[in-house]
């Protein structure tokens, strides 16, 4: 499984997991509804809507809410949304935001840090493993990391199917085909963004505990929002 960059910031050229993390910092989101709260990540930015990606549990039934968005230290913003896209087999759910709702230099800072490239350039392969389709994407032992708030949160890739069979026996409404790592999750962080050390998207958490992070593949997300117009 390759690893893709579903977020507004290009990948790093190199691995450097901090600065990796301030690079994708301002892709992450809160979201909010009543009596709920997760977190989400920005993939894509558009002169009439933001989309984000969060976990259908993060919002439960809800219609709608609101997304508060932190491009920059100092600046933040609070913006409804509506719900575009969702797959209850997969936890996945796509909002949208329109950028009327949201001040001019609040949608400035995002398109700052907005690459402008196509999207086949944010597609990372681990370098040597191109020319092997056997290989599974991340890598057992893998870096990666996400955030708990403001947080940094590091862990690295665990064998899949091992674990794939332990999570199981304790995992309610998980879906199969979850990928884990070994991290640590507080209440509030499902909907965020899985990273390895380039800043290249590899998966949206789905939930975990303090030792193992379920976390749905960025293939998966992927499918759902091709499947989306954008404006």
């Amino acid at each position: 499984m390759r690893a893709l960059s579903l977020f507004s910031c290009l990948p790093l050229e190199r691995e450097d997991l901090r600065e990796a993390a301030t690079h994708v910092r301002m892709t992450q989101v809160t979201v909010r509804t009543d009596g709920r709260r997760g977190q989400g990540s920005i993939c894509r930015i558009g002169e009439e809507e933001i989309l984000v990606f969060t976990a259908v549990h993060v919002i439960g039934d809800a219609e709608d809410g609101t997304v508060l968005f932190s491009p920059q230290a100092g600046s933040s913003f609070e913006a409804p949304f509506s719900v575009l896209a969702r797959s209850d087999a997969e936890d996945a759910i796509l909002l949208s935001v329109r950028t009327t709702d949201i001040p001019p230099q609040i949608t400035l800072g995002l398109r700052e840090i907005a690459g402008e490239t196509p999207d086949e350039s944010r597609v990372s392969v681990n370098a040597g493993q191109e020319d092997d389709p056997d290989r599974v994407f991340p890598a057992e032992g893998t870096s990666l990391f996400c955030f708990c708030g403001e947080e940094v949160r590091a862990g690295v890739m665990l064998d899949v199917p091992a674990f794939q069979r332990k999570a199981a026996e304790n995992a309610d409404g998980v879906p199969a085909d979850a990928r884990y790592c070994l991290m640590s999750a507080d209440p509030g962080m499902s909907g965020g963004a899985i990273f390895d050390a380039r800043g290249c998207a590899v998966g949206m958490i789905l939930g975990g505990n303090e030792e193992i992070v379920a976390f749905l593949p960025a293939e998966k997300i992927k499918t759902i929002n091709e499947e989306k117009s954008f404006r």
